[in-house]
């Protein structure tokens, strides 16, 4: 009876180190790839991506159009599975991974039509703009189709990342807006104050809303949507109190140098992982060194 108890032991063990053994393999395997070269469609020439011991990417490239592709590679590399969420976010698509915790969000975005209005800005860039970001995309696709091992995300979800398109970029632009666009809820809040203890005394509690004005929320539809405000703010980080940023400029004639200063206080929520994604990027004409958004080919900061 001793010896087969030990054997249960001895094989639970083997199995448990089995199990250890193979997550740690697995999730090793999923990181980026970020030495030796690598033979990809789609470029005008050769292309040097060479990290600094924090991991940030520095981006070499002969054209402009080759350094977005770079670009959209290096987010793939890094930061899939937040670019997959944000397009499902942006897209009302989450309940196709989540479930019935984040239908009425979907619905809500849906309904607000984020991705619509990704669709018609797309329509009114620049060509020069467009073929920025759709070498961007290129690149993210590069990647996605490159039979790389996936962030463990994917394999928790049963969830294979589809092709990336322009408008998924688009419509984190929009989020974004959405994120820095704080004082609906505010709005939302009026108007079940006026329902709950009158006009006059919401006025003392809250700056008055003008008597012309219109009334266009009943209150109980003002209470479903503070609730979806709130699952967007705790749940999916996106909006809250005080976000935005503060900037100020000093113009060149007013420098030492003759060139302009620029400080900017970007105070978005912090969170895991990170909205920015520092890099260096440099082709034929452009040359920048700043924060971008995984999703999106700009540089806000």
């Amino acid at each position: 009876m001793r010896n087969s108890r030990l054997r249960i032991v001895v094989v639970v063990l083997g199995l448990l180190m089995f199990l250890v053994g193979g997550g740690w393999l697995y999730l090793r395997s999923s990181l980026p790839k970020t030495s030796g070269t690598v033979s990809l469609a789609g470029l005008d020439g050769q292309v040097e991506i060479v990290r600094d011991m924090d991991g940030v990417p520095h981006i070499f490239a002969s054209t402009d159009n080759d350094a977005f592709f770079a670009l959209g590679y290096v987010h793939a590399q890094d930061r899939l599975w937040q670019m997959e969420f944000q397009r499902r976010v942006g897209a009302g698509r989450l309940s196709e991974i989540m479930g019935d915790a984040t239908l009425d969000v979907d619905k809500f975005l849906r309904t607000l039509g984020t991705y619509r209005a990704g669709e018609s800005a797309w329509l009114a860039l620049s060509t020069h703009t467009k073929l920025s970001v759709e070498a961007y995309v290129a690149g993210i696709n590069a990647w996605i189709g490159g039979g790389h091992i996936l962030p463990i995300e994917f394999l928790i979800l049963g969830v294979k990342p589809e092709p990336w398109t322009v408008y998924d970029s688009m419509v984190w632009s929009k989020m974004m807006m959405w994120d820095l666009g704080g004082n609906w809820d505010d709005e939302l809040l009026r108007a079940l104050l006026l329902s709950a203890v009158g006009q006059e005394r919401a006025a003392e509690l809250m700056p008055d809303y003008p008597s012309e004005a219109t009334t266009i929320l009943a209150s109980d539809t003002a209470s479903s949507l503070l609730a979806l405000d709130a699952f967007l703010k705790d749940s999916l980080q996106l909006g809250g109190l005080d976000v935005g940023s503060n900037n100020w400029v000093i113009a060149g004639d007013n420098t030492e140098s003759g060139q302009p200063l620029l400080a900017n206080d970007p105070h978005l929520g912090a969170s895991i992982p990170s909205i920015w994604y520092l890099v260096e990027l440099q082709g034929d004409r452009l040359h920048v060194t700043g924060t971008t958004f995984p999703g999106i080919p700009i540089f806000p900061i």
